[in-house]
């Protein structure tokens, strides 16, 4: 896997989550979704009793979802010790992405080598699929109520 062009890498709070240890791949990901997507918006038209189709009213910005995709790999000479750090490098992710903190900035790398960042918080982590145990494929699934800035 080492060497991989990862399309959209991110950082969250400043913690790259593209990360080697010893040249061996920990954590790939990437942006799935949110960035191109429209935002939620809140606002619905007006419906006037007797009167034929809709009043329309304004839509406003409310909040993006945001979706990272990546896998999560123990590192290790051993099987015991890429699952010993396998562990941690999950018990780093459930703290990182601890929904309960306030929100954070989430970094992506665009096609166009410009940077977008958004502050944002997380909202779920689930794991997709674990086809071994030091080896686990996981989504990151994040809100924000502002919209991208790009440098």
């Amino acid at each position: 896997m080492a060497g991989i062009d990862v399309q959209h890498p991110v950082s969250f709070n400043g913690s790259s989550l593209n990360t080697d240890v010893t040249g061996s791949p920990r954590y790939t990901f990437w942006l799935e979704t949110g960035f191109d997507e429209l935002p939620e918006v809140r606002g619905e038209d007006s419906i006037i009793p007797s009167a034929a189709g809709r009043t329309l009213r304004d839509r406003k910005f409310d909040y993006r979802v945001i979706e990272i995709v990546g896998w999560v790999m123990g590192t290790g000479a051993t099987e015991a010790l890429m699952r010993t750090d396998h562990r941690t490098a999950m018990n780093s992710l459930r703290t990182l992405f601890d929904p309960t903190q306030t929100a954070k900035t989430l970094t992506v790398g665009l096609d166009n080598a410009t940077v977008g960042s958004i502050t944002c918080r997380p909202r779920n982590m689930v794991i997709i699929d674990k086809p071994s145990p030091t080896s686990w494929f996981m989504s990151v699934e994040f809100e924000a109520v502002s919209d991208w800035s790009i440098a």
